[in-house]
C-alpha cells in the first residue's frame, strides 16, 4: 500500500494580511454607514415656546446642539380703537350741561317760592291792616243803634239793649267806609225790621252831605240783613259816622 504524503507550500502571509485588512475595513463601513442613516432618520427637532421679546431675539440663531430652531409666530392682540377725542370731550360737556339745567331748576323754584312767601306776607300784613282799622272803628263806636219809634212798650230796656249790640255787630262787620280821609260824617238811617230778622225798609233820617259815605252805610244794612230775629217786629235807627 501506498501512502500519498500531501506536502503544501508554504502560506502567503502578505496575501492574509490584506484579505484580512479589507475585510476590516468592509466591516467598519457596514458599522459606520447605518449609525449616519439612523442619526439622520430619527433626528429631533426641539419648539421653544417664548414670548415676543425672545423671538426677536433668537429669530435666525440655531440652538447649541446644532438644531435649528422653528420660529412660532405669536398671536395677533386686537386692537382696542381708543376714543375720539370729540367723544372724550363730549361726555364732560354734557355734564356741565345737566348741571347747568339742574342748578337753573332749583333757581326758579327758589325764586317763586320766595315770591309766594313775599305775597303772603303782604296778604297777611294787609289783613293785619284791615284787622287794626276794624278794632280802631270798634273802639271808636262808629255805629250807633238807636231806640225807634216802632219798640213796644212790652218788650223790656234789657232785652232791647241787648237786641241793639247784637244787630250792630252784624251790621258794623258789613261796613266799609270810603277810602279817604275824612272826619265828622255822620248819617242816620232808620230801619224797619220783621219777625223773621228780615230788613224790610230803610230811610235815610239825616245825611252826611256825603253821597258815597250815606251810599256805603246802607249797603252795609243790605248786606247785613237778615238780621237776628228780634222778639217784635221793629222800627229802629242806626248811626254812622266818622
Amino acid at each position: 500500500m501506498k501512502q500519498s504524503l500531501n506536502i503544501g507550500k508554504q502560506p502567503d502571509f502578505q496575501k492574509i494580511i490584506i484579505t484580512s485588512a479589507v475585510m476590516h475595513l468592509l466591516f467598519i463601513s457596514l458599522i459606520a454607514f447605518p449609525l449616519k442613516t439612523k442619526e439622520r432618520e430619527y433626528k429631533s427637532y426641539f419648539v421653544n415656546l417664548v414670548g415676543p421679546a425672545e423671538i426677536r431675539k433668537a429669530t435666525g440663531i440655531k440652538n447649541k446642539a446644532g438644531k435649528r430652531a422653528i420660529k412660532i409666530k405669536p398671536a395677533l392682540k386686537k386692537r382696542v380703537k381708543p376714543k375720539s377725542k370729540a367723544g372724550m370731550s363730549l361726555e364732560p360737556a354734557n355734564r356741565v350741561a345737566k348741571e347747568i339745567e339742574r342748578i337753573s331748576a332749583i333757581s326758579a323754584i327758589s325764586k317763586k317760592k320766595r315770591q309766594k312767601e313775599k305775597e303772603m306776607a303782604e296778604a297777611g300784613e294787609a289783613d293785619n291792616a284791615i284787622a287794626r282799622a276794624i278794632e280802631g272803628l270798634r273802639k271808636k263806636k262808629l255805629i250807633n243803634v238807636t231806640k225807634g219809634t216802632g219798640i213796644p212798650s212790652r218788650v223790656s230796656s234789657a232785652d232791647a239793649e241787648s237786641y241793639y249790640a247784637l244787630i250792630t255787630e252784624e251790621i258794623w262787620s258789613e261796613w266799609i267806609p270810603p277810602d279817604y280821609d275824612a272826619t265828622g260824617l255822620e248819617v242816620i238811617i232808620s230801619i224797619k225790621i220783621k219777625g223773621d230778622g228780615k230788613v224790610i225798609s230803610q230811610e235815610i233820617e239825616k245825611s252826611s252831605g256825603n253821597t258815597f259815605f250815606d251810599r256805603s252805610a246802607s249797603k252795609a244794612i243790605s248786606k247785613a240783613s237778615p238780621l237776628p230775629p228780634p222778639p217784635v217786629e221793629m222800627e229802629i235807627g242806626v248811626r254812622f259816622y266818622l
